[in-house]
């Protein structure tokens, strides 16, 4: 992203979710291989099946691997999420500025949802009886909320992707 006043409104996980699987899939040795696992919303979970989550699976999921969600934030105590962040930050307001972008306890803080509905798809905790299963549930997480209410500036878009790149992220959303 460059420029100014972009609104960037409810961003698709469905790339990250194809290069998570295509790396799976080609055996690339830093993500390790795992059983598939069953949650009871899995079944519901259609698209899972038609990118060849499972399959995947047997080969990896992901682990070692972090992954930048750059959106409304996710719900930091989530059951499923929780324990996957391994870094979080608020980037609104910034100016495009990735030094502007703040840490603490509640920094990346979803507002509406959203960002913890596209980091589940992405990393949901997998196999735990609770939820839905993550494409690629042994990653960790780079939260960065750069949306609020489901739309954001360029520019805070830009710092959060930069953020999330600067402490590690190798997929952004």
């Amino acid at each position: 992203f460059s420029g100014g006043p972009l609104v960037i409104r409810r961003c698709r996980l469905a790339a990250a979710l194809a290069v998570a699987v295509t790396l799976a899939g080609a055996g690339v040795p830093w993500l390790a291989p795992a059983a598939a696992a069953v949650d009871p919303d899995q079944d519901e979970q259609w698209g899972l099946a038609v990118i060849g989550a499972p399959e995947a699976w047997t080969k990896s999921t992901g682990a070692g691997v972090r992954i930048g969600i750059v959106d409304t934030g996710i719900d930091l105590a989530h059951e499923d999420l929780a324990g996957k962040v391994v870094a979080h930050a608020d980037c609104l307001d910034t100016g495009g500025q990735v030094s502007a972008c703040r840490t603490g306890i509640t920094a990346g803080q979803d507002d509406s949802g959203h960002g913890s509905h596209v980091a589940g798809i992405a990393a949901a905790v997998t196999g735990n009886g609770k939820g839905v299963a993550g494409v690629a549930p042994g990653a960790e997480l780079v939260v960065v909320r750069a949306m609020a209410n489901d739309s954001g500036s360029s520019d805070d878009i830009n710092a959060g992707v930069k953020w999330a790149v600067d402490h590690g992220a190798k997929v952004v959303n």
